[in-house]
């Protein structure tokens, strides 16, 4: 194995909530902006802390003391205004512009986005009663992907995270994940047609043509997908396709065309702890 094909799994600090079926009536808006909230420097960590929903910040000076940093420096809290929400999980954008967050709210998950410079926080899809499953950001970081829907039923929608406009992208109903290529020209996304389907992954262009499935695997989840910054490979974890909760899976790699696939080590696969790149592909 070459040194530009290993990755590491880096674990979202969030608290991860078992979200599950039905929408609840009654439901506050989701967030408010921080209007005292002053312009923040690009060294900033964001985590997530406290028994209410709220993200807290602080500026790091040495990136080696970011996690003592958190633990004993002053900080300043973005609360989340909804009822009964917990914050899933936090992702920053590639320009480090914007931070998009899951919020789950009894049994349902929405999308919130934060502007990292001042802490403004808005709804990512206009529809409050939907929930809205935060996918990838698109390189250049101002756009990005967001599942609507539940499964079966859900489409992919590409949304600008400054303005709110949003575009469909040509995935089927039973995509539940999927990721732009480093250069921005295709897209790879799973698909699975139910608990004991398995997993089928698929690139096509960006504006839907030329459809080509890379992976076929009938016993397996594959989950997270995502390209190197080359777009030479892909990694992604792959789990056994039952409904045994927090199953050991394993961190797989592959060319960017799906081929020649090697497992790495084994893998966390029920909490939502995706495969992260470092910048150079490494």
């Amino acid at each position: 194995m070459s040194k530009r094909h290993k990755v590491s799994i880096v674990f979202t600090l969030a608290v991860l909530t078992a979200l599950g079926v039905s929408l609840i009536r009654g439901w506050p808006p989701l967030a408010i902006a921080a209007g005292q909230a002053q312009p923040l420097e690009s060294d900033t960590l964001f985590f997530v802390s406290g028994p209410q929903p709220s993200i807290q910040r602080v500026s790091a000076s040495e990136p080696r003391r970011l996690t003592e940093q958190a633990a004993s420096a002053a900080t300043e809290s973005i609360s989340i205004d909804a009822a009964m929400c917990d914050v899933a999980s936090l992702h920053s954008s590639p320009n480090g512009r914007w931070v998009a967050m899951e919020v789950g709210c009894e049994a349902s998950v929405h999308t919130l986005v934060m502007a990292a410079a001042t802490g403004e926080v808005h709804p990512a899809w206009p529809e409050t009663w939907q929930s809205s499953f935060f996918l990838n950001w698109v390189p250049g970081g101002d756009s990005f992907l967001v599942r609507v829907g539940h499964l079966g039923e859900s489409a992919v929608f590409l949304v600008n995270a400054q303005n709110g406009h949003f575009e469909q992208v040509d995935t089927p109903p039973f995509t539940y994940d999927a990721a732009f290529s480093p250069d921005g020209r295709r897209v790879l996304y799973a698909t699975t047609q139910g608990l004991g389907f398995g997993s089928e992954v698929w690139l096509m262009d960006r504006n839907g043509r030329n459809k080509e499935q890379i992976i076929s695997d009938p016993a397996h989840i594959i989950a997270y997908p995502r390209w190197s910054p080359t777009g030479e490979a892909i990694a992604y974890i792959r789990m056994p396709d039952s409904n045994v909760p927090f199953t050991v899976g394993e961190l797989v790699l592959a060319d960017g065309n799906g081929r020649n696939e090697r497992v790495i080590a084994p893998a966390d696969a029920g909490h939502g702890y995706p495969p992260v790149w470092s910048p150079d592909g490494q």
